[in-house]
């Protein structure tokens, strides 16, 4: 119920931008692909070098810093006690695992837990600030995997423009 509304609050207020493909209602990895080899079709029909550059976040959910989450949150004007909830979640909670010898408990301390569905959406939230627009570099980003690449006829610029993407 908080994912449907919370995806339904950044579609409406288009927060996440067009080249987040993760995770959205109505695209896929089939999308983010399209638009990359389009570029690449682009860039060769234009006698261009395009250089790519693909990443792979590690151990992205565990590695979100909850405190810098919440910031983002806030910053988003989402209601306040909507913000203040999905905080509250995620800052020391408790998991419980039940077995055949009853229930234990234990506190989950790393970012957002895998397997819920709230995380996808809160990781990309959080994926807002690590990805900047570059002038002249493109960038695709499907949950934890990003590329980023430009295209220039001369493939030194072309290099340049995506190693100063990944700075």
């Amino acid at each position: 119920m908080i994912n449907k509304r919370l995806v339904h609050w950044l579609e409406s207020n288009s927060i996440l931008p067009d080249n987040f493909f993760g995770f959205r209602p109505g695209r896929s990895t089939i999308d983010a692909i399209n638009q990359l080899t389009t570029d690449i079709h682009r860039a060769s029909i234009d006698k261009e070098h395009l250089i790519a550059a693909f990443l792979d976040i590690e151990s992205a959910y565990p590695n979100v810093h909850i405190p810098t989450l919440a910031k983002i949150l806030s910053q988003m004007e989402l209601p306040t006690h909507f913000t203040q909830y999905i905080t509250r979640m995620f800052i020391n909670p408790r998991v419980y695992h039940i077995n055949d010898t009853g229930i234990s408990c234990r506190n989950w301390y790393l970012g957002l837990p895998q397997g819920i569905s709230l995380s996808p959406t809160l990781f990309n939230i959080y994926a807002l600030h690590l990805i900047s627009d570059i002038p002249h570099c493109e960038c695709l980003s499907f949950a934890d995997d990003i590329v980023r690449y430009s295209a220039h006829k001369e493939l030194a610029i072309a290099v340049f423009r995506t190693q100063r993407a990944l700075s």
